[in-house]
């Protein structure tokens, strides 16, 4: 229902003011009251299954209730005031100025060497990872997937990689160049099969053959990071 609503109203705003039918603002005033009164608002902009797909960037006045988060994020580009604003993230897009922060933060994550196990730096990891995939910056994907690989060293012993080559492929995903995104993809998790605890190694080996099946261009690619993490992992 809210979905529905959100997807109708969207429509009738687009309709210059003078010619929206009487009839239909009525009934979009009284659908607005039941969204209120079951505090269901935020349902209205959510995206629905499927809407995951690039957009272009929005303006300040499409960020509809999330636009103090983009702000305070844009005025004070911390880790979080970015998680405080991921919800807007996936909901409104990204803005140019709140690209800007996102580089800032990735940035300073780098530069005071935080680690992959201290509070929220795995979520914050995953909101960059989002940002660069929607913005389609490279630049961006390459930064956080660097520091994705340098803290391969940080796992636990009973640490799980999965996170890592998550993040890993997210950040291949946002070069238009699939070609180019495969190469660099291939010689990161090659570095992690190296890096990697050899207890990690286990679930990483699975990750990488069932890669190796959904791409065919990581098939031969791989190799190396393949036979690296089945050594590996012989030797835990």
């Amino acid at each position: 229902m809210a979905d529905a609503f959100g997807r109708v109203e969207n429509a009738i705003n687009k309709i210059p003011d003078g010619s929206k039918p009487e009839a239909w603002l009525e009934r979009l005033a009284k659908a607005r009251e039941w969204i209120t009164k079951n505090g269901v608002e935020l349902f209205t902009v959510l995206p629905a299954i499927g809407e995951s797909a690039p957009r272009k960037m929005p303006s300040d006045d499409e960020l509809y209730i999330f636009r103090p988060a983009y702000d305070r994020l844009v005025a004070e580009p911390t880790t979080t005031n970015l998680l405080r604003c991921g919800a807007g993230f996936y909901t409104a897009g990204v803005t140019e100025k709140s690209l800007g922060a996102c580089h800032s933060i990735v940035n300073r994550l780098q530069k005071d060497a935080i680690r992959w196990d201290d509070d929220d730096t795995q979520y914050v990891l995953q909101v960059l990872s989002f940002v660069a995939i929607q913005t389609r910056d490279v630049g961006l994907a390459n930064s956080v997937a660097e520091f994705c690989v340098e803290k391969v060293r940080e796992l636990p012993v009973d640490g799980s990689t999965l996170d890592i080559v998550c993040r890993l492929v997210e950040c291949a995903s946002a070069n238009c160049d699939r070609d180019q995104a495969m190469v660099a993809l291939a010689g990161r998790l090659e570095n992690v099969a190296f890096l990697a605890p050899p207890q990690a190694l286990n679930d990483l080996h699975d990750s990488l053959r069932h890669l190796q099946l959904l791409d065919s261009r990581l098939s031969s690619s791989l190799g190396r990071a393949v036979a690296a993490a089945r050594l590996g992992r012989r030797a835990a």
